[in-house]
Parts: structure tokens; sequence; C-alpha cells
């Protein structure tokens, strides 16, 4: 309690001013310091429990932070779609582009493969299926089904679409 008021002035420094936030920057330094303080011996009480404040008020900037990009999201054209929670890469608008024509070119070759190392390639990577599942669907062996898999990616690689 003897350094309370200082460390409510660098709550209040660290938060720009904004008593609310710095306030319960502090208190929530002031219950980790607490709980945390088992008697021992701190040779710089004031130091130390300036940076308990001081990681309190980052960990406030940051939740701010969280709570503005997810009602960013919210706010977005599509209400009905609920918000992302993992953080998205931002692009900009030259690698946007790259990646557009990347995806063009890649559908493309697809489209140049015939049907019977499409459909295979498609049911592995996209459906996500086993190789005994391809195989029991298009009547082949797990081996042929190996292969096409396989001739169908050398294409894709050769064309430079992967």
């Amino acid at each position: 309690m003897e350094h309370h008021d200082y460390l409510f002035k660098q709550s209040m420094r660290f938060m720009a001013g904004n008593m609310a936030d710095a306030e319960d920057a502090l208190s929530q330094a002031m219950l980790k310091g607490s709980q945390h303080f088992d008697g021992e011996l701190i040779r710089n009480q004031r130091a130390w429990l300036t940076r308990l404040v001081h990681n309190a008020c980052m960990d406030q900037h940051r939740s701010h932070k969280r709570q503005a990009r997810l009602s960013d999201e919210i706010d977005g054209d599509d209400h009905e779609q609920a918000p992302n929670i993992t953080p998205q890469p931002i692009r900009t608008p030259d690698e946007a582009l790259h990646m557009r024509q990347v995806f063009d070119q890649l559908e493309s070759q697809l489209l140049k493969l015939p049907v019977s190392l499409l459909e295979p390639l498609l049911l592995r990577v996209v459906e996500e299926k086993s190789y005994d599942e391809i195989a029991g669907k298009m009547g082949l062996s797990n081996c042929a089904v190996r292969k096409r898999i396989q001739l169908a990616r050398d294409r894709l690689r050769h064309a430079g679409a992967i």
C-alpha cells in the first residue's frame, strides 16, 4: 500500500490517462502481486510492483486490440458469419493479386488434367479421402490410386501450378 499512489500514476501513464483502465490494470497487478508474493525477500518492491503494473497495462491494451478486431469483424459486410478468432494475415494488394493469379493458374492446370488423374487427386486433397476409400470408389487398386495422384501432382508441378 505504501507504493499505491506511485503505482496508480504509473498505471495512468501506461494507459494514456484512461482512469477506468488504469484502475483495472492496477487492481489486476495488485491481485497478481498478492497471489505470487509468498513472503520472500524482494529487494526492490517498488520496481517489482511497477513491472506487474506495466504487464497488466500491456495485457489490457492487447485485450482492447482483440476486442476491437472482433468488433470490426462482426460489423463487417456479412453479419451472418461468426467472427474469426484467429488473426488473419494482412495481405497487400500486390500479394492478393499474386495469390489470385496463382489460384487461377492452378485451376486452369487442374482443368487440363484427364479425369482419370483429376478425380483421385480431388478425392484425396479436397475431400481428404484415404487411398483405400478412393480405390474402392473408383474400382482400382490402392497402388493404382497412389500412382494416379502422383502423376497428377507431377503434371501440376511440371506446369508450374504447384
